[in-house]
């Protein structure tokens, strides 16, 4: 790291993971809180559910007090800035083995050394460090003992660890705030959708979906079409993942052989069909549709997905924007059966009614809903753009707090208004 300030090796600053006091191992019997990756943020206050037996805990997990810190060493938990804070701790706590644990010598700060684990060039020689295939490479423990960190005097680290928990916590706010504000544009939007759907609803008739396809097929269920008959061309898989709502996702991209597609002929997808989730979640809505674009071309459908191919009475934007809005949500939450995630089939589809107008009418509701969507998704772009720009400054701040590139004890306009600003000027430019 490089600086005002002098370096040492991180091993002379704080031991790693230091072993389980006497007093803990003593009592097999005795519980304590246990905190798995899902629950560790960004080195902020977990929340602590689970107890278990120190016998249980003894091997297999990592030990933490509250003078301690810690980093996700597991990618990509690591990049996503996973960590913890001993001081955010009630007391002493298990964790999974996938973190680092430091307890800072005497002269080292646990908020400076912290916020040292949060710095770019931390982070940068930590990705460099990792070891390991695919989705388990690692952090080497041994290269980030040896890692060089800023050691200035423990009152300047005192000095920067309050500076940066003050500018930290403005920038924190922005950004919660920004998330605020993307998640009520697209509550918005999803008012004006149901509202829309109700208006239609009054004032048309409902027809039921089997008189308004030519065809509703699901995918092929069991052996017949899994990841094993893959390939990287071919015919283009529809798949979940494939189906947003409304929104059809090029991404992720899937193909099985072309003579292969061809004995799976009854389950065809192409462009003007429209393809409907047949599983739910919370994250996605039961029965979300789209419409198969041109660029996707002609496919199969995979299993938990259905094809509709619609007849004369309803377009197809039509037809995906009724069986995406709530009203059918919420009548396919009601029909569906299923343990964990809720399920369709093809008579649930088949006999749910939706309010039909005359083609022209139709047009007119899915023209205007793209025009406002299109709106939408611009300014949730703006605001993503907004969200990346402050997290780039809060850990370019860090950097040069604990590198003694800025002088932490000037009183300069705070680093949040000045972001602001900033992120003021670049919308304005985008605009």
């Amino acid at each position: 790291m490089s600086g005002a300030y002098p370096t040492v090796r991180l091993r002379h600053l704080a031991q790693f993971n230091p072993a389980v006091p006497e007093a803990v191992a003593s009592d097999p019997d005795n519980e304590w809180p246990l905190l798995p990756m899902e629950q560790i943020g960004n080195f902020a206050q977990p929340t602590v559910t689970q107890q278990r037996s120190y016998k249980t805990l003894s091997t297999g997990y990592s030990y933490l007090e509250q003078t301690d810190v810690a980093y996700a060493k597991v990618t990509p938990c690591f990049e996503n800035g996973k960590g913890l804070i001993g001081a955010d701790l009630d007391g002493p706590v298990f964790a999974t083995t996938e973190v680092t644990v430091l307890r800072p010598n005497p002269g080292m700060s646990q908020r400076f050394l912290a916020y040292i684990m949060q710095s770019e060039d931390f982070r940068t020689a930590a990705i460099a460090s990792m070891t390991g295939a695919g989705g388990l490479r690692r952090v080497s423990e041994r290269d980030m003992k040896n890692f060089r960190v800023p050691a200035p005097d423990l009152s300047v680290q005192s000095e920067i660890a309050d500076y940066l928990d003050h500018e930290t916590a403005e920038i924190d706010s922005l950004i919660r705030h920004l998330n605020q504000m993307k998640d009520l544009l697209s509550e918005r939007t999803n008012t004006i959708w149901t509202e829309r759907a109700r208006q239609v609803a009054c004032g048309f008739s409902s027809i039921k979906v089997r008189y308004l396809v030519s065809s509703l097929v699901d995918g092929p269920f069991g052996s017949a079409l899994t990841s094993a008959h893959y390939s990287d061309e071919g015919a283009p898989v529809v798949r979940l993942g494939n189906i947003g709502r409304i929104d059809f996702r090029l991404e992720p991209r899937a193909y099985i052989p072309s003579d292969y597609a061809m004995t799976l002929k009854s389950h065809e997808v192409r462009p003007g069909d429209v393809v409907i989730a047949g599983l739910g979640d919370a994250t996605h809505p039961l029965g979300r549709s789209a419409v198969v674009p041109e660029e996707f071309g002609h496919g199969i459908v995979k299993a938990d997905c259905y094809r509709a191919r619609p007849n004369s009475r309803v377009t197809p934007e039509f037809l995906a924007w009724s069986l995406s809005s709530e009203i059918s949500a919420d009548s396919f939450k009601e029909e569906s059966r299923g343990s964990t995630r809720a399920r369709l089939n093809l008579a649930i589809v088949l006999r749910t009614a939706i309010a039909v107008p005359d083609l022209a009418t139709q047009r007119a509701i899915t023209d205007e809903f793209a025009q406002t969507r299109y709106q939408s998704k611009l300014a949730h772009q703006s605001l993503e753009s907004a969200v990346r720009l402050a997290r780039e400054r809060r850990a370019a701040l860090i950097t040069a707090a604990v590198t003694g590139q800025i002088d932490v004890t000037a009183r300069n306009k705070p680093v949040a208004e000045q972001l602001e600003d900033d992120i003021a000027q670049g919308l304005h430019r985008e605009n």
